[in-house]
Formats: structure tokens, sequence, C-alpha cells
């Protein structure tokens, strides 16, 4: 079960370090837009992302990046708002920070071979048990 969560909890960290790398955070829920009402996110602004002109300061400032917009090439938007939400609450730079914290939560929790702690090596088999808990 370990290495299952390892692995889960690792692929999540990898998929979050990309998704910061191609759109920073933080992700907002810029509302919707277009002929299907679709749902759009950006990010912060990278180079990529260019300008664009504010209305409401009457001045062209950096555009936020695409994460989910209308355009085709940023996936044509997310049609339910509850997805578009899910997304926003699990903003990349959290879900990285969640999983290193996980895993050094796991790294303290590494099953040891003997006994465990010292007060529990009367009550325990020797065995492959957690050094924290006591448990196998």
């Amino acid at each position: 079960m370990l290495s299952w969560l390892r692995s889960t909890i690792t692929a999540d960290l990898e998929a979050a370090r990309a998704a910061d790398e191609a759109s920073p955070g933080p992700w907002v829920n810029t509302g919707q837009y277009g002929c299907g009402d679709a749902w759009q996110i950006h990010g912060a602004p990278t180079e990529e992302s260019g300008t664009e002109w504010s209305e409401e300061l009457h001045d062209v400032v950096p555009a936020r990046s695409g994460v989910a917009t209308a355009a085709y090439e940023d996936g044509g938007g997310v049609w339910k708002r509850e997805v578009a939400d899910h997304m926003v609450l699990h903003q990349p730079r959290d879900t990285i920070a969640r999983c290193e914290a996980e895993l050094r939560i796991l790294d303290l929790h590494q099953p040891v071979d003997g006994y465990g702690r010292v007060e529990y090596r009367k009550l325990m088999d020797p065995g492959s048990v957690c050094e924290v808990c006591c448990f196998d």
C-alpha cells in the first residue's frame, strides 16, 4: 500500500509541476465566454501570453496565461462550472506543497526490520514495522 500511495503522490506532484510550468498560478475562473458559455480559467502572465488591452486601466497590460479558455489551443474552455471551480481550488503550487508534505510524512513512516520503538519491543513480534507507529 505504501508503494501505491507514494507513486500516486509522486504522479500528482509531477503533474502539478508541469502545470505550474506551463501556466503559473494563481489560476482564476474568469467566467463564461463564447457561444457555448464555456468557463475560462487563466493563470499568471507569462512571456508567451503576450499583452492585452485593459478597459479598467485604459492601457496595455500583460495578458494572463490560458489554462482552459475558449481558444481551441487552450482546450476550448470547461463546460461545467463545478469542474472549473475544482481546477481553481487545486492550484499547482498548493498541490506541489501538499504532495511534498505527504511524501515527507511517508518518509517518516518507512517500515524497518525489527521491533519498532524500544518501548514496544516486548509487545511486538519481530518483522517489518513502522518505527514511528509500531504497526506493520
